[in-house]
């Protein structure tokens, strides 16, 4: 057995005193099956999934074609992770703790031979007493994890009648009996990704070696904002793992102007919590607010708790701030006929508009990844958004993700982790769930960006509704609905967070269903609550097809990523349409066919793929504009049926976990879709919105601006252009005035559109501009019956600004629709993107490729084989057109880079740019920059590396999108084939490249 040397010295030492330790248990391990067939060692944390790819028994990309099936294997198998670890002498009087911070799922923990515990919930730290059976020395630690599909169907068959749904629809292409076990509902397959039900060590094991109980969470709470006139009270919980002995807690929280906030006190022994209230002067702290009205300021508070000569530290971040859900009488005294339901931060009114979040990955251990992470909510804060909303069939997110979401303002609606499905309520089930809502919102109430609690994503709606039969038995199965959620979590939520409000479900009436017994006949009503609403054989760019809710927390349109990342994961043979494994990768009963029906409302159809991922970009983009505007202008509008006053927008969804046709706005590779840019206006917080009714042009304006900051109304003045589709200037112009207040929408003129011009609706579109708001568009006529021109958009002109940025200068020919294609992570792109004044608006990501496109490829190849014809290349250089999008900025997909290849004779230097065999498939050639050559230590997430003789470190420049070293290690010397010297196309980017100083 092998032990470090450290630990050796530990044994050999004398026992001496010793202060509490909590030490990691994370890094290598060795997991095995139990056929015994595959032993291969394991990174904790992780899942089984990367440590087979990691280990070469997944030797090819996860997510490749019907992977999914090929590799369900590993779902249908136990696995045991062994890990060794030392117990110092000095702390053999120390209570001995493991802490399993995330187990996935159903595990037993083996300590020394002996069975110490069982895991049944992957949402719950697990802290199990070792002092019976760890001992000094060396311990063997062993985690046993039961198949969860096998699993899920003994619970399942256990049960006395069936928990629908025993299964996903056909078209999931999933695994069944997702709710018997409290694990990621999504790892079983959703309507937008695949299933790959992993176990697994996914969140950190410490070992803890204590003298006093340990200072588990901390909550705080803002109580009120206006009772003293002079300070602000919030409320301090701090929460211990076990009763304590006498102690002394003190919190320090530093505040403005160098001033600090301190409380003392004494704990009484046998309490498991303690309550402080602090007092903080109104001068001395700043509140804080979310994205677009005002500063998200928040102070790092430190709480200390001595007792029993040790002392134990947490620092947190706290803001201080008020929330509330505000649920009154749209006609006073008249409860039925509607309640608003709007937030309020502070007191002030806000419109809550974003997406809503699915996990980051079908993986759960990849979720952690940092880069991705503030990637994703970098974007949404890119494209105005000010919220989001967590779904219940993922995982509570990262400290990190909320931390981030605290610092940048972005609100979070948290959904519990229950969806789309009736659950049990046998003992064990209802204790287990009692548990993991207890530690999570114990750990997440302290976060101000949280402003509401979900208890489930529609499963009342799939209760009422009867989506799983459960009209035949409904008495049993509202019961089930009710213990659950009523009964059991709503106690344990209410009680550990009076800030925020708890909801039973989303969709939900709100205090309506409450008051229906927390079922409701009709649990997505316009009048009430929160509303999801999807639409697909309707024509999505019309905005009269729309309801008009107080909040609607989900809407939304599938499309296609583009081809360029479809074939990451699709061989050239399987991109089309109609292929077997596009097929698979649909996942939503009548996926296609929505899509087909929906392109065909307004653009012509193509039987090419890249095409068809191309106008389903379109479609999504202008059907969630439309939806998004629709709602947005009936912000403080009511209409004749009490519908109306909405006050929040959350399409679905955000993000990716693969490559396929999803409702994202953002590809699993970071691409934007056209979705993505359409939201950085249509969530602007000053916004013309154009609707188009039978016969009239209504114009909107709708103001988000913060009373406090803005408490004069604004005057404005709307631009209504009108153009033809053969002219760069504007056929017509017209200037309407008005006046709008703070956060206030507005109807600003209706005018027949048969009077705005003398011209045919298929002649011509309208734009609308108003000063520190985005341009608006709108098409009289369906665009497939308009008259728009064939046009032809070029690269005029490259330039390098600097080493991560690039100005690219377009032209057209005509007036250009949607007529971009991004390939590399969009939030590199700023607003230059013209090719003329006014239409900046619609060149956007993602263009099919045009005959223009597929000429100058031609072209590109006639030039360089002419130019190339008298040298040997063989012997002293060589061509290579790069693929993907790993060394962006530098490089850029297509560029052609000559290489020397005599590299032999000389020394390669650390950042010089190479061609290397790849090491996924030796037959092709990858370009990479060295980062470390022999000799050097490179520091990765699991510690340093030192890189052997003969080998080099590569990595691409573009690391959101680069599978190299950092992934496989150090590569053999003799697989890099050259050194990049000169980039020969495009001409106009010519550029010799300079070894490194």
């Amino acid at each position: 057995m092998w032990v470090p040397f450290v630990a050796l010295a530990l044994l050999a030492g004398f026992a001496v005193p010793a202060t509490s330790e909590t030490r990691s248990l994370g890094g290598t391990w060795t997991v095995r099956n139990s056929r015994g067939t595959i032993k291969i060692k394991a990174t904790v944390p992780g899942g089984i999934y990367t440590d087979l790819i990691d280990g070469g028994i997944i030797n090819d990309y996860l997510f490749y074609e019907m992977n999914d099936v090929k590799y369900r294997w590993v779902g249908d198998e136990d696995w045991t992770y062994t890990y060794d670890f030392v117990i110092p002498k000095k702390y053999f009087n120390a209570s001995k703790k493991l802490v399993f911070h995330g187990l996935d799922t159903i595990a037993s923990i083996w300590l020394n031979g002996h069975n110490v515990g069982v895991s049944t919930n992957m949402f719950v730290r697990k802290i199990i007493d070792i002092d019976k059976f760890g001992k000094v020395g060396v311990n063997d630690l062993e985690i046993r994890f039961k198949s969860p599909v096998k699993a899920g169907e003994q619970l399942a068959k256990s049960m006395p009648y069936d928990v629908p749904p025993l299964c996903h629809p056909p078209e999931y292409h999933g695994v069944c009996y997702a709710n018997m076990l409290r694990k990621m509902q999504a790892s079983y397959a959703w309507d937008w990704g695949p299933a790959f039900p992993s176990v697994g060590i996914w969140k950190d094991v410490e070992l803890e070696l204590q003298y006093a109980p340990t200072l588990r969470d901390i909550t705080f709470t803002t109580l009120d904002l206006d009772t003293d006139p002079r300070n602000y009270r919030v409320e301090v919980v701090v929460w211990f793992d076990e009763a304590v002995k006498n102690g002394t807690l003190s919190i320090v929280l530093p505040v403005d102007n160098g001033d600090v906030v301190k409380f003392t006190s004494d704990v009484p022994a046998g309490v498991t919590s303690y309550k402080a209230i602090l007092r903080i002067s109104k001068r001395l702290v700043r509140l804080w607010w979310p994205k677009g009205y005002g500063e998200p300021t928040l102070y790092e508070m430190t709480v200390e708790f001595k007792s029993q000569g040790e002392v134990q530290r947490k620092v947190v971040n706290v803001g201080v701030r008020t929330v509330k859900m505000v649920q009154s009488p749209i006609i006073y005294g008249q409860d039925k006929k509607g309640l608003t339901f709007y937030l309020t931060v502070n007191k002030v009114p806000v419109f809550v508009k974003g997406a809503n979040w699915i996990p980051m990955d079908v993986l759960p251990e990849r979720g952690y990844n940092e880069d991705r992470l503030t990637y994703l909510l970098g974007s949404a804060l890119e494209s105005n958004m000010n919220s989001l909303r967590v779904w219940g069939g993922g995982v509570y997110e990262s400290d990190r993700f909320y931390e981030y979401c605290d610092q940048k303002g972005i609100l979070i609606w948290q959904d519990l982790m229950f969806a789309c499905s009736m659950y049990p309520t046998t003992d064990q089930f209802l204790s287990s769930v009692k548990e993991e809502v207890s530690q999570q919102i114990k750990r997440l109430q302290r976060h101000p960006s949280i402003f509401a609690f979900g208890g489930n994503n529609e499963n009342e709606a799939a209760l009422v509704q009867n989506w799983y039969s459960t009209g035949n038995n409904f008495s049993l199965y509202k019961n089930d609905y009710l213990t659950l959620y009523v009964d059991t979590i709503m106690p344990i939520a209410k009680n550990l967070d009076k800030s925020r409000e708890f909801f039973t479900s989303s969709p939900s009436n709100g205090k309506m269903t409450e008051r229906d017994g927390y079922v409701s006949s009709n649990p997505s009503s316009n009048l009430f609550g929160d509303t999801h609403f999807y639409i697909y054989m309707a024509n999505m760019w019309n905005s009269m097809i729309y309801p008009t809710p107080r909040f609607m927390s989900e809407y939304g349109m599938q499309s296609l990523p583009s081809i360029h990342t479809l074939r990451k994961a699709i061989g050239s043979g399987n991109l089309t349409w109609n292929s077997d494994v596009m097929q698979w990768r649909q996942h939503s009963p009548g996926g296609y066919g929505y899509i087909y029906a929906q392109v065909g409302f307004n653009l012509p159809w193509s039987k090419d793929l890249a095409d068809i991922a191309y106008l389903s970009q379109i479609n999504q983009a202008m059907a969630m504009k439309t939806e998004t505007e629709h709602l947005r202008r009936y912000k403080t509008i009511i209409n004749d049926a009490n519908e109306g006053r909405t006050m929040g927008a959350l399409y679905w969804q955000l993000n990716d976990v693969w490559e396929a046709p999803t409702w994202a706005s953002i590809d699993y590779h970071g691409i934007w879709k056209m979705t993505q840019y359409f939201a950085r206006d249509f969530f602007a917080d000053l916004l013309v919105v154009p609707i188009k009714t039978a016969v009239d042009l209504e114009v909107y304006v709708v103001s988000d601006a913060n009373i406090l900051d803005h408490p004069q109304p604004l005057d404005i003045s709307v631009v209504t252009h009108v153009y033809k589709w053969d002219s760069f200037q504007p056929f017509s112009s017209g200037t309407t005035n008005g006046t709008i207040q703070p956060g206030e929408s507005i109807k600003l003129y209706t005018v027949e559109l048969d009077k705005i011009v003398d011209l045919p609706k298929t002649d011509y579109f309208l734009i609308f501009e108003l000063e520190n708001s985005p341009r608006n568009f709108l098409f009289p006529q369906p665009l497939i019956n308009s008259n728009y021109l064939d046009v032809i958009v070029k690269i005029a002109k490259i330039d390098t600004i600097n080493y991560n940025t690039i100005s690219v200068q377009l032209e057209t020919n005509g007036i250009a629709l949607f007529g971009i294609r991004l390939r590399f992570p969009a939030s590199q792109v700023q607003d230059r993107l013209n090719s003329r004044p006014g239409i900046s608006y619609l060149v956007l990501s993602h263009a099919r490729r045009s005959k223009m496109t597929r000429f100058g490829s031609l072209l590109r190849y006639s030039v360089l084989s002419a130019g190339i014809s008298n040298i040997i290349w063989q012997n002293f250089v060589s061509v290579f057109c790069l693929t993907g999008t790993s060394m962006l900025p530098t490089l850029l997909e297509s560029d052609v880079v000559v290489c020397d290849r005599r590299w032999w004779k000389q020394v390669l230097e650390k950042g010089d740019i190479v061609v290397a065999r790849n090491v996924r498939d030796t037959r092709t050639l990858v370009c990479k920059r060295v980062m470390a050559k022999s000799g050097d230590l490179v520091l990765v997430k699991t510690g340093f590396v030192e890189v052997p003789d003969g080998f080099v470190w590569l990595e691409g420049d573009n690391s959101y999108d680069s599978y190299d070293s950092r992934n496989y290690g150090p590569v053999p010397i003799e697989m890099v084939k050259g050194r990049v010297v000169l980039r020969i196309w495009p001409l106009s980017r010519l550029e010799m490249f300079k070894r490194p100083d």
